[in-house]
Protein backbone atom coordinates (compact mmCIF):
# COMPACT_ATOMS: atom_id res chain seq x y z
CA UNK A 1 0.00 0.00 0.00
CA UNK A 2 1.41 3.19 -0.84
CA UNK A 3 0.61 7.18 -1.31
CA UNK A 4 3.39 8.75 -3.67
CA UNK A 5 2.68 12.36 -4.71
CA UNK A 6 4.51 12.51 -8.28
CA UNK A 7 2.87 10.48 -11.26
CA UNK A 8 6.63 9.21 -12.78
CA UNK A 9 8.13 8.07 -9.21
CA UNK A 10 4.53 6.28 -8.59
CA UNK A 11 4.94 4.60 -11.81
CA UNK A 12 8.52 4.12 -11.00
CA UNK A 13 7.53 2.10 -8.00
CA UNK A 14 4.88 0.12 -9.36
CA UNK A 15 7.41 -1.28 -12.11
CA UNK A 16 10.06 -2.03 -9.33
CA UNK A 17 6.90 -3.84 -7.61
CA UNK A 18 5.91 -6.10 -11.22
CA UNK A 19 9.69 -6.73 -11.48
CA UNK A 20 9.27 -8.79 -8.24
CA UNK A 21 6.16 -10.82 -9.34
CA UNK A 22 3.57 -8.65 -7.09
CA UNK A 23 0.33 -7.93 -8.91
CA UNK A 24 -1.67 -4.94 -8.89
CA UNK A 25 -5.23 -5.35 -7.20
CA UNK A 26 -5.83 -1.95 -6.36
CA UNK A 27 -4.50 1.34 -7.92
CA UNK A 28 -1.93 1.71 -4.71
CA UNK A 29 -1.83 -2.32 -3.59
CA UNK A 30 0.23 -4.83 -4.85
CA UNK A 31 0.32 -8.55 -3.99
CA UNK A 32 2.41 -11.73 -4.72
CA UNK A 33 4.20 -14.55 -3.50
CA UNK A 34 7.09 -13.44 -1.35
CA UNK A 35 9.45 -13.35 1.61
CA UNK A 36 11.23 -11.18 4.23
CA UNK A 37 13.92 -11.29 2.26
CA UNK A 38 12.33 -10.37 -1.05
CA UNK A 39 10.22 -7.79 0.94
CA UNK A 40 13.95 -6.00 1.75
CA UNK A 41 14.81 -6.18 -1.23
CA UNK A 42 11.98 -4.20 -2.64
CA UNK A 43 11.67 -1.85 0.27
CA UNK A 44 15.91 -1.20 -0.92
CA UNK A 45 15.01 -1.07 -4.28
CA UNK A 46 11.98 1.45 -3.11
CA UNK A 47 13.51 3.62 -0.82
CA UNK A 48 15.91 4.78 -3.34
CA UNK A 49 13.42 6.24 -5.88
CA UNK A 50 10.53 7.74 -3.18
CA UNK A 51 10.88 10.81 -1.37
CA UNK A 52 10.34 10.11 2.50
CA UNK A 53 9.03 13.23 2.89
CA UNK A 54 6.41 13.21 1.22
CA UNK A 55 5.84 9.61 0.32
CA UNK A 56 4.93 6.29 2.09
CA UNK A 57 4.98 3.23 1.27
CA UNK A 58 3.69 0.05 3.96
CA UNK A 59 5.42 -3.59 2.82
CA UNK A 60 3.54 -6.24 5.06
CA UNK A 61 4.25 -9.97 5.23
CA UNK A 62 1.56 -12.27 5.67
CA UNK A 63 1.87 -15.92 6.11
CA UNK A 64 0.09 -18.10 3.66
CA UNK A 65 -2.70 -19.28 5.86
CA UNK A 66 -3.65 -15.89 7.05
CA UNK A 67 -3.68 -14.74 3.07
CA UNK A 68 -6.29 -18.28 2.73
CA UNK A 69 -8.51 -16.70 5.48
CA UNK A 70 -9.10 -13.31 3.39
CA UNK A 71 -12.55 -12.25 2.38
CA UNK A 72 -12.61 -10.73 -1.19
CA UNK A 73 -16.10 -9.70 -2.15
CA UNK A 74 -16.17 -8.80 -6.33
CA UNK A 75 -13.88 -9.84 -8.88
CA UNK A 76 -10.23 -8.93 -9.57
CA UNK A 77 -7.59 -9.70 -6.78
CA UNK A 78 -4.45 -12.03 -6.82
CA UNK A 79 -5.72 -15.22 -6.57
CA UNK A 80 -2.02 -17.10 -6.98
CA UNK A 81 -0.31 -19.30 -5.24
CA UNK A 82 2.33 -19.17 -2.40
CA UNK A 83 4.99 -20.77 -0.67
CA UNK A 84 4.52 -19.65 2.60
CA UNK A 85 4.25 -16.26 2.93
CA UNK A 86 2.63 -13.61 0.63
CA UNK A 87 3.68 -9.73 0.34
CA UNK A 88 1.47 -6.77 0.38
CA UNK A 89 2.52 -3.63 -0.70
Amino acid sequence: MYDISDDRVRERVADILKIHGLSRIQRSVFVGPGSRAIARDIARAVSRVIDPSTDVVHIVVVQDFEWSMRFVIGSGGWDGESRSSVLII
